[in-house]
């Protein structure tokens, strides 16, 4: 028995040396990393604003109205005889620190034969989504709205109020 006791006490002292062992080894193996840094997140701006509004009216006897807001263009425009027409041009001017993109854009205009309006670009070419606007650039826009006779020769027999509705929503460039 006392061989046995001893034989125990042994396994035991082997037992502890070897998992003692194995931990200084193991710090020996072992090798920590370390990532230390700073991030600076910019400030950063997203502004798109219309800016510089020109009016022209062909039409002795019509009566416009218009104001110009950063973000707004309110306009009333009184037509009097066909061929009367207005014509609104200013600017949409990227005064931010991001590049824009049109990512949506909605118009509602009367469908009517005695009234055509259009919203361009100044130089007629058509505003889509994904059209680009730079940092620091700016393009002109164009309503126009113009009386007209069908080609029936129908005109209106009473006072006719058209709403024009239009939304251009620019978000950042990716």
């Amino acid at each position: 028995m006392k061989r046995d006791r001893s034989f125990r006490s042994l396994a035991v002292v082997a037992v502890l040396v070897a998992t003692v062992g194995l931990g200084v080894a193991f710090a020996a193996l072992a090798q920590q990393l370390n990532i230390d840094g700073d991030i600076v997140v910019r400030s950063n701006s997203l502004l798109v604003e219309f800016d510089n509004l020109r009016e022209a009216v062909n039409g002795a006897e019509s009566d416009v109205s218009a104001t110009l807001t950063a973000t707004t263009l309110t306009f009333n425009a009184d037509l009097a005889v066909p061929g009367d027409s207005v014509i609104f041009e200013w600017d949409v001017v990227n005064i931010g620190t991001l590049d824009a993109v049109i990512s949506s854009y909605v118009v509602i205009f009367p469908d009517h034969p005695n009234l055509d309006v259009q919203l361009t670009y100044a130089d007629g070419s058509p505003i889509a989504e994904g059209d680009l606007l730079n940092v620091g650039t700016s393009r002109g826009l164009r309503l126009i709205a113009l009386y007209t006779v069908p080609a029936g020769g129908e005109l209106p027999e009473t006072d006719l109020t058209f709403t024009v509705s239009a939304q251009i929503t620019y978000i950042q460039n990716r």
